[in-house]
């Protein structure tokens, strides 16, 4: 069996109070007593989506640190769930007979930054557009850090500062850090993908591919080797050449547990160069990731300065915002 999921990493689990919080907000925007399920269950479904719509709003300003898409959560409720995520990593306490393979995309949050700022800022509003994720202290502390600084020569570098800041501390490197926890009991893999494919979802300028970079979600063709799926939307040979690498790739660790080709597996997999050609490390303490791309290869310590700094400096939402779970 597989499980394919896609996570945010660092937005952690609700905690009970946060849960009861927007139940409440919900409740109220319909109308009814925090307690009365029977008041809820009487309103129609325009009624449930616009009072929805409502609480989540109240929720986000709130916990500025998430967003708008991630309001609700799993809630950390003591029974079905335990204890935060990293927690249940930290302690042994997760599934550690699945064999795990993870990863992100190049410019992860880079989808997101354009439904906030459709256009270029100028740099004099950077403060103001981190202020969408962080608060006023931690925005300073961001912009305080050699690491984001904003590029002299870039016409768009608030909405690149934005991109790399969000897909460094939201995805990148939180995944480095829980993927050397998971190496304490078995082998994990990590892959970041440099290369991408527009679809309806995604096709938006700044984030086209024909800028270069790879948004959230510019992975799910290759991924299901869909290129020729989508209306107004083509493949090229090295479209579907980069898409058999993936596949292929996916369907070795799903038969095996290890994304690596060997002699007598079932499957096409061997045969295939680009895989065949690049050994593919589990994780260790030097973050071995394999760049995806039609010519892959592996990588150590990327993004290491950074993602060290916000492992020890500016630290996860996960941390921060859960009780007692600090490192």
């Amino acid at each position: 069996r597989v499980i394919g999921e896609s996570d945010p990493i660092n937005i952690p689990f609700k905690t009970t109070d946060k849960a009861t919080s927007i139940t409440n907000y919900f409740m109220s925007a319909l109308g009814c007593a925090s307690s009365n399920l029977t008041c809820a269950q009487s309103k129609t479904v325009s009624q449930i989506l616009a009072a929805q719509t409502t609480a989540n709003a109240q929720a986000l300003s709130d916990d500025k640190w998430t967003t708008w898409a991630l309001v609700e959560r799993p809630t950390i409720d003591g029974d079905l769930i335990t204890a935060e995520f990293s927690a249940l990593v930290k302690t042994g306490k997760y599934n550690t007979n699945a064999n795990i393979m993870w990863g992100t995309v190049h410019d992860e949050a880079g989808l997101f930054v354009p439904q906030y700022f459709p256009d270029p800022l100028p740099p004099a509003n950077v403060s103001g557009a981190l202020d969408i994720f962080f608060d006023a202290n931690r925005t300073a502390q961001i912009l305080g850090s050699e690491y984001f600084q904003l590029n002299s020569n870039d016409s768009d570098a608030v909405r690149d500062l934005l991109t790399l800041a969000g897909t460094e501390y939201y995805f990148l490197c939180p995944l480095r850090y829980l993927s050397r926890q998971m190496t304490k009991v078995k082998n994990v893999y990590n892959f970041r993908f440099n290369r991408g494919r527009d679809i309806p979802l995604v096709g938006q300028s700044y984030c086209s591919s024909s800028t270069g970079r790879v948004c959230h979600s510019m992975d799910i063709q290759p991924v299901f080797a869909s290129g020729d799926a989508v209306p107004t939307i083509a493949q090229t040979g090295d479209d579907a050449r980069f898409a058999r690498q993936v596949v292929d790739r996916f369907t070795t660790f799903a038969k095996t547990g290890n994304p690596n080709p060997k002699s007598g597996q079932p499957g096409v997999e061997l045969t295939n160069p680009d895989v065949t050609g690049v050994n593919w490390l589990p994780y260790d303490d030097t973050n071995p990731i394999l760049e995806l791309n039609i010519q892959s290869i592996m990588s150590n310590n990327l993004e290491n300065a950074s993602c060290t700094w916000l492992d020890t400096v500016f630290q996860y939402e996960f941390w921060l915002q859960i009780p007692g779970n600090s490192p």
